[in-house]
C-alpha cells in the first residue's frame, strides 16, 4: 500500500520559521537483538545519503559496543530512555524505528506518533487484537503512518504474484499450504524473559512461531488470499492443532487449517520442534494455475503456459527495499509500506488459533538432538507429519 504523506516541517530555532528536512531523520530505539538488524539497515541509508539516523536509545550500552562506536563516530545523539529522546526531537523526527520486545510494542508506537513521527514496529504489530487495534487508532489521530516489518512483503517474488493474483493470469486464490521448520534449541527459549511467554512484565506477548519467527509465512498466506493487492484476507474459521514439545508457556507447534473471509482455505503448519529443518515455502492453487514461494526461489504455472522459474524471496533484498521505501514514504515521498490496519489480519489469526482448542503438552515424548549442552527438543515424526498434511491438503 503506497502512502504519501505530508513532509514533516523541523522548526529552526534561530528564525523560528518551519524548514524541509532535506533527509529523513530517524530515530531507533534498541540496538540489540533484532535492534542489531535495524541498525545495520540503517547504516546502510546512512552512508548512501538516504537517510540520517539522528539519535538512538540504547539501554544497554555494555552488550553493544560496535554498535555504541558506530553511533557515536556517526553523530548520533545516544539516550538511555525512549521517552526522552521522543521528548528531546518532538516534530523532529520523520521516522521511529521500533525492533523491541513484542509487549513494547504497543506502548512505544503510541509515543512515537504522539512525538510526531512516523513509525516501523516489527512483526508482529501486537501480541493481541486490542493492542493491535489501539495502534491502529493512534497512527489515525495522529495523521501517522505506521508501518510493520514483514519483510516478505517488500521482496519482488511477492511482488510478482500478487500481480499475478489480482491481474488476472493466475487468478483468485483457492488453497495455499504453509509448512517450515526451523529447529531451535533450548538457548532460544530463554534467550530473554519472553520468549515462548503468553505475557511478561509488561503486557500480553504470545511468542510462539507463528507470531514470531515463522509469523511472516502466515501473513503472507493471508497477503496471497485477499481481496486486493497489498490487502489480506482476514481468517474466519480455524481448526488447529497447537503442540508443546519444550519448557515453555506456549506452544512451538501448530497445525492449522483456515478459512478465509474470502473464501480461501490455508493450511499453515510451522514448527521449531523437528528435527529435520525445512525452510518455510507456501504452495498457491489459483483458478488458472499454481505458484510457490521461498525465501530460496519461487515458482508460477499458468495453466496452458511453461513453468517459470522466479527468484526467491530472501530477506537480502527485501530488507533493504522496505527501509528504503518506508523511509521515502516518512519523508512524504511515494514508497510502498505495509500498514498496521493490513498487519491487524496477522494478529487477528492467531487470536483465533487461541481460541481453536488447549495446548497439547507432548514435553514426556520429546528427545533431545544435537548439542547435549543445548539440544533441540524434538517430536519425532513431526516433520514428516506436516509434509503429508500439506501435500494431502493440496490434493
Amino acid at each position: 500500500m503506497k502512502y504519501n504523506t505530508q513532509p514533516l516541517k523541523i522548526k529552526d530555532a534561530a528564525t523560528g520559521s518551519g524548514i524541509p528536512n532535506e533527509l529523513p531523520r530517524i530515530a531507533l530505539i534498541g540496538v540489540t537483538g533484532y535492534g542489531r538488524i535495524h541498525l545495520e539497515e540503517l547504516k546502510t541509508l546512512v552512508n548512501s545519503r538516504k537517510a540520517e539516523l539522528t539519535a538512538a536509545t540504547v539501554i544497554n550500552p555494555e552488550d553493544a559496543p560496535e554498535q555504541m562506536d558506530w553511533l557515536l563516530q556517526a553523530g548520533v545523539e545516544i539516550f538511555s530512555d525512549y521517552q526522552e529522546m521522543l521528548h528531546t526531537y518532538r516534530n523532529q523526527l520523520n521516522l521511529c524505528c521500533i525492533p523491541t520486545a513484542i509487549s513494547m510494542h504497543r506502548p512505544m508506537v503510541e509515543a512515537a506518533l504522539s512525538a510526531g513521527a512516523n513509525v516501523l514496529v516489527e512483526k508482529p504489530l501486537a501480541g493481541c487484537p486490542e493492542d493491535a487495534r489501539a495502534i491502529v487508532e493512534a497512527g489515525e489521530r495522529n495523521e501517522r503512518l505506521v508501518a510493520v516489518g514483514f519483510q516478505a512483503v517488500w521482496s519482488p517474488l511477492t511482488r510478482r504474484l500478487l500481480d499475478a493474483i489480482h491481474g488476472g493470469s493466475l487468478g483468485r486464490v483457492h488453497k495455499i499450504a504453509v509448512r517450515g521448520v526451523w529447529p531451535r534449541p533450548q538457548s532460544y527459549f530463554t534467550r530473554n524473559g519472553w520468549a515462548g511467554r503468553l505475557r511478561d512484565s509488561s503486557g500480553i506477548v504470545n511468542d510462539s512461531p507463528a507470531n514470531n519467527a515463522l509469523a511472516h509465512f502466515l501473513n503472507l498466506a493471508l497477503l496471497f488470499s485477499g481481496p486486493a493487492p497489498y490487502r489480506c484476507a482476514r481468517v474466519r474459521e480455524v481448526a488447529a492443532e497447537r503442540i508443546r514439545v519444550n519448557e515453555i508457556e506456549n506452544y512451538d507447534t501448530i497445525l492449522a487449517e483456515i478459512t478465509a473471509d474470502t473464501g480461501t482455505e490455508i493450511f499453515y503448519a510451522v514448527s521449531h520442534a523437528a528435527g529435520e529443518p525445512f525452510e518455510p515455502r507456501l504452495d498457491v492453487v489459483a483458478e488458472n494455475g499454481t505458484a510457490m514461494w521461498s525465501m530460496a526461489s519461487g515458482s508460477l504455472t499458468v495453466r496452458g503456459g511453461q513453468p517459470q522459474t522466479l527468484p526467491g524471496g530472501g530477506d537480502a533484498e527485501s530488507r533493504p527495499l522496505m527501509f528504503a521505501n518506508v523511509a521515502r514514504a516518512a519523508a512524504g515521498e511515494n514508497g510502498l509500506v505495509f500498514p498496521a490496519k493490513e498487519a491487524m489480519a496477522h494478529v487477528e489469526g492467531i487470536a483465533a488459533f487461541a481460541r481453536a482448542g488447549s495446548i497439547m503438552d507432548r514435553r514426556n515424548g520429546a528427545i533431545p538432538q544435537g548439542d547435549p549442552e543445548n539440544p533441540v527438543m524434538t517430536l519425532p515424526g513431526l516433520a514428516e507429519r506436516i509434509h503429508q498434511r500439506a501435500e494431502s491438503f493440496l490434493r
